[in-house]
């Protein structure tokens, strides 16, 4: 190889390392995405509201999803088996775009309309030595348990977000002033949330059901992981399902209303 020829390579080289480190570089110092808190999320909401805008209401919930975004399959699979499966039956239970699904046609019809599903971010199960359709009877044992974080997936057609508490607490303060009086123009405040999304007046207190509708009680399930039964609400009333999991998969077999308040 003659001198300038080797000079030329050499060069090359260094220019490729060069750039190679540049590359390295700019992946390692690279900024993650900003997700914004509760307390900033709900300005944006305050803002949104005040320009009476549903664009910037949109905004509101896309920094939502950033803040809580749903499991990735990895983290699922992290999960027990009973907590998987406490997550597959209320996925197959859930359907808020089918109510009578679940109510036999029977339920009572608030705020139906909606952009977004907002889901409970917590739930509560038990584990029982029997069918748990029979929960009650004197001497089943059961095992209660928690999960404080709950990102479900079920099949719908609209974006999910989840009801922690500090999001539940965004939209508390946005209609209600701190010492629990409505805001003056409350009204107008709850009218435009339901432009996006359920909000169902509490019977018994000064605030709204947030979740969309259905919202589960709890769900029990037995040691085998092949039975299970959910209690839950529809806007005024309740009702109770029943599952059965076959081949791998749960499938709703009974549900029907029991009570309204």
């Amino acid at each position: 190889m003659n001198k300038r020829l080797r000079i030329l390579t050499i060069a090359f080289t260094a220019a490729v390392i060069s750039a190679a480190g540049c590359r390295d570089k700019i992946v390692e110092t690279e900024e993650p995405a900003i997700k914004y808190g509760f307390d900033e999320i709900g300005a944006k909401l305050e803002e949104a509201y005040q320009s009476d805008s549903q664009e910037k209401l949109d905004s509101v919930f896309a920094l939502w999803r950033d803040a809580i975004p749903s499991f990735t399959k990895s983290q699922r699979s992290s999960l027990n088996d009973t907590v998987r499966q406490i997550y597959e039956i209320f996925e197959e239970f859930y359907t808020p775009e089918d109510l009578n699904r679940i109510t036999g046609g029977y339920h009572e019809n608030f705020e139906t309309d909606f952009r977004y599903v907002v889901i409970q971010n917590s739930i509560d199960y038990a584990v029982t030595d029997t069918n748990p359709r029979f929960y009650y009877y004197k001497g089943v044992e059961t095992l209660e348990r928690k999960i404080s974080d709950f990102r479900p997936t079920p099949q719908v057609n609209f974006p999910v977000v989840y009801l922690s508490s500090e999001a539940d607490s965004m939209i508390y303060r946005f209609l209600y002033e701190l010492d629990g009086e409505r805001k003056s123009d409350h009204s107008e405040r709850v009218a435009f949330l339901r432009h996006a999304i359920q909000l169902t007046h509490h019977h018994w207190i000064s605030d709204y059901h947030k979740a969309t509708m259905p919202i589960v009680f709890k769900i029990y399930v037995d040691n085998n992981l092949s039975n299970a039964f959910v209690i839950f609400r529809v806007f005024y009333q309740f009702g109770e399902a029943y599952l059965e999991r076959n081949n791998g998969e749960w499938q709703l077999i009974d549900s029907h209303l029991t009570a309204i308040e």
